[in-house]
């Protein structure tokens, strides 16, 4: 296979998008071990929700880069596989879009700004108290799923890295210089 890789914004990208949603995903179990509404747990609260912010941006900049100006290499995989690969990226690009509006809508049907380090983004609309429950079962089960469809991401590419030894990895991380 040659050697076509991702550029560097996509790379990057990628795995901004990688570490924040395990990021996202601990600070959503970890806040459970402190006191509920104390400080440690309201302050853990704030973070996955600024975070949250920042993973918004980082997809919506994703879509736009992928969709206009991304660079265009050749499938890494045919066939089934190939098919597989790309029904994956669709889901996971599906599911964050799906988080993200079931995070700011669980915070706005809370009537709740939504955070980001500080600054309040206020509700653009006025949603119906009601629906905060199921902005939130949404969001909680999400993100059970993004973890292990993710997980199952990362699976594939170790196998593609170690058994099948077909560069599908490499594609995603940064050239090695020569004399490395």
């Amino acid at each position: 296979m040659e050697d076509f890789r991702y550029d560097r914004f996509a790379m990057a990208l990628h795995w901004i998008t990688a570490i924040l949603v395990v990021a996202l995903f601990s600070l959503a179990h970890i806040w459970d071990f402190f006191p509920h509404n104390g400080p440690e747990q309201r302050t853990l609260q704030t973070a996955h929700v600024s975070l949250g912010v920042v993973l918004t941006a980082v997809v919506i900049i994703r879509l736009i880069w992928r969709a206009a100006s991304g660079r265009n290499i050749p499938p890494a995989l045919q066939g089934f596989e190939g098919l597989a690969a790309r029904a994956m990226h669709y889901f996971l690009y599906i599911l964050l879009l799906v988080m993200v509006i079931a995070g700011f809508g669980k915070r706005w049907a809370g009537h709740h700004g939504v955070e980001f380090f500080g600054l309040s983004i206020p509700s653009p609309m006025i949603a119906d108290p009601a629906w905060r429950q199921d902005f939130n079962l949404v969001h909680h089960w999400g993100a059970w799923i993004i973890i292990i469809f993710a997980g199952l991401h990362a699976a594939a590419a170790l196998y593609h890295h170690f058994v099948s030894h077909d560069g599908v990895l490499r594609r995603m991380l940064p050239a090695r210089e020569p004399n490395e």
